[in-house]
């Protein structure tokens, strides 16, 4: 795969692990649950699920699973539309359970994927809703800035 080596990536309280075969349904149920989260708002069914992880393993997106200390799921990001060429890669897919918001794990592991990603990458956009101003807070204390409106796209380039 192009781009970062696809391997667990570990932090203080939680790990981002790669995706594997056997978190697609959970993958599944859980992007439905938060499907308005998504710039593409539409439920996925379990057949949409398996076309969708044929293509990602032809691609160079790199999907990652959050997980607890303990391996408990929490939620997912990645990065996508990955483009080595010019050292570019788009931050997002991100969901993190709603028992879990508030207690600062969204911000630790955005920040732990993007400072990853910024060793190969010279640049992570991310696209947010405009109404989504807990996620913009966490891109903006994350080293992110405003790069287009009105849907507002923020990067972070290598310093």
């Amino acid at each position: 795969m192009k781009g970062m080596e696809q391997k667990v990536i570990e932090g203080t309280r939680l790990n981002l692990v790669p995706i594997n075969v056997s978190d697609i349904e959970w993958l599944r149920i859980i992007r439905n649950q938060y499907k308005d989260h998504f710039l593409d708002s539409g439920g996925i069914s379990p057949e949409q699920q398996k076309i969708w992880y044929k293509r990602y393993l032809g691609s160079n997106d790199q999907m990652y699973v959050v997980e607890l200390k303990s391996g408990e799921r929490i939620g997912t990001v990645g990065l996508y539309n990955i483009d080595a060429d010019n050292r570019v890669a788009t931050f997002g897919r991100v969901i993190l359970l709603e028992e879990y918001q508030g207690k600062g794990y969204a911000e630790e592991f955005v920040k732990l994927l993007v400072n990853e990603a910024l060793r190969i990458f010279d640049k992570i956009k991310v696209e947010v809703h405009l109404d989504n101003i807990n996620a913009i807070a966490i891109y903006a204390r994350s080293g992110f800035k405003v790069a287009t409106k009105p849907v507002l796209l923020l990067e972070r380039i290598k310093e």
